[in-house]
C-alpha cells in the first residue's frame, strides 16, 4: 500500500532554533569552535602567567569565539528563519510526502524533490531536518502533521534515504560553557597575580662580599666599573664601591668612616633638598631629584653603607611619574644590604 504524509506548517524562530542546533551539530562547528576557544584561551591565561597582565590582542578574539560557541545555535537559527521568512512570505508551507518524491509548495512557488537528491536527516524533539545539499534542508515539524504521525513518517522516510539520526539538546553544552567561561577568567585572574606574587618575591642579587635582596622582576645586568647593576622595565640599581685606600690615593684623606663618607658626599653634592634616612641596617638613604636638560625627570635614592675597607653606593632611580609607588620600596630594599666581613 502506497504510503503519504502531508504536513503543514508555518515558520517560527523557535523551529528555526531548533533547526539550528541541529545544524550546528551536523556540521561540528561547536567541535571547531570549541577548539579555538580551548587554544584561545590556553594562551591568554600563559600570557597572564608570563607577562603578569591581560593581552586583549588574544582576549578579544577569545571572548568573540566563546561567545559564538555559546550562541552559534541561535544566530544559525536566527540567519535560517531570516532566509525562509523571505522566500515564503511568511505563508505556510505545505508538504507532500509520497511513495517516489517530496513535494513542496508555498503561495508563491512548487517543488519536486526525488528521494536519492537527499543526503541525510536528523531528528529532534520537535523536527525532521532533511538535507538535500550541505547547507540546506526541508524542515518537516512533528506537531505539522495532517496526513499521517510523526512515528511512521520516520519509518517511511528512513527506507527512501537511511537512518535518520538522533539529535538531544540539552542543558550540558550550556553548563559547560558556563563552567568553562567561569574557569577561564578565574585562571587569566589568578595568572596575573601569580604572575605578580613570581616576580615580587624577593631574591638575593650578590657580588661579594656585597649582596641585596630584590624582586625576581630585576635582571642582572654587567656594566664596567660596576660590581652590581639591575633593572625592570621602570626601576634602575647600580651599585659602587670605593676602597679607603683609593680615597687616601686621591687625596682625600681623613674619610674613615661611613659618617665622614656621607658628610663628604653632601659637601660635593646638593641633597639638601632631599630626605636623609638611616636604616636598620646601618645604610645612610639620600633621597632627591634631579631634572636633567632633555626634559627627563628623575627620583634618585642613594643608600651608603660601608665594609672594612670599602665604602659601598647601592643608588636606586626612577621617574619622578613613579615615585610615589617607588620611594617607599627603594627603603625596603635598601634595609636589605649586607656586607659579609
Amino acid at each position: 500500500m502506497e504510503q503519504h504524509f502531508s504536513v503543514e506548517y508555518t515558520g517560527s524562530r523557535k523551529l528555526y532554533n531548533e533547526f539550528g542546533y541541529i545544524h550546528v551539530k551536523r556540521q561540528k562547528a561547536w567541535a571547531v569552535m570549541l577548539i579555538c576557544v580551548i587554544v584561545l584561551m590556553i594562551l591568554a591565561v600563559l600570557r597572564a602567567v608570563l607577562y603578569g597582565q591581560i593581552d586583549f590582542t588574544i582576549l578579544i578574539p577569545t571572548t568573540i569565539f566563546y561567545i559564538m560557541w555559546l550562541i552559534a545555535d541561535y544566530y544559525t537559527g536566527a540567519i535560517s528563519y531570516g532566509a525562509a521568512n523571505k522566500a515564503t512570505r511568511g505563508n505556510p508551507v505545505h508538504l507532500v510526502f509520497s511513495e517516489n518524491e517530496l513535494t513542496s509548495e508555498t503561495s508563491t512557488s512548487s517543488s519536486k524533490i526525488a528521494y536519492p537528491s537527499f543526503l541525510d536527516g536528523f531528528e529532534s524533539d520537535n523536527l525532521f531536518a532533511l538535507y538535500n545539499s550541505k547547507l540546506t534542508a526541508i524542515l518537516v515539524p512533528k506537531a505539522g502533521f495532517t496526513e499521517g504521525t510523526a512515528d511512521d513518517f520516520r519509518d517511511f522516510i528512513s527506507q527512501k534515504i537511511g537512518p535518520i539520526r538522533r539529535v538531544q539538546r540539552s542543558k550540558r553544552r550550556r553548563i559547560l560553557g558556563i563552567v568553562l567561561g567561569v574557569c577561564f577568567v578565574l585562571a587569566m585572574v589568578g595568572g596575573v597575580f601569580a604572575n605578580r606574587w613570581w616576580n615580587n618575591r624577593l631574591v638575593t642579587f650578590e657580588s661579594a662580599p656585597y649582596s641585596i635582596r630584590l624582586p625576581a622582576a630585576f635582571t642582572e645586568e654587567h656594566e664596567e666599573g660596576y660590581p652590581l647593576t639591575a633593572r625592570t622595565d621602570d626601576v634602575y640599581l647600580s651599585v659602587a664601591s670605593t676602597t679607603k685606600q683609593e680615597l687616601a690615593d686621591n687625596g682625600l684623606t681623613g674619610i674613615e668612616t661611613l659618617a665622614d663618607y656621607t658628610e663628604f658626599f653632601e659637601s660635593v653634592f646638593d641633597v639638601s633638598i632631599g630626605e636623609k634616612r638611616t636604616l636598620e641596617n646601618g645604610a645612610v638613604c639620600y633621597a632627591y631629584k634631579i631634572d636633567w636638560e632633555n626634559d627627563a625627570s628623575y627620583y634618585y635614592c642613594d643608600a651608603f653603607s660601608e665594609s672594612d675597607d670599602a665604602f659601598w653606593v647601592t643608588e636606586f632611580y626612577c621617574y619622578t611619574t613613579t615615585q610615589e609607588k617607588y620611594a617607599p620600596l627603594f627603603y625596603e630594599w635598601a634595609s636589605t644590604i649586607q656586607i659579609a666581613d
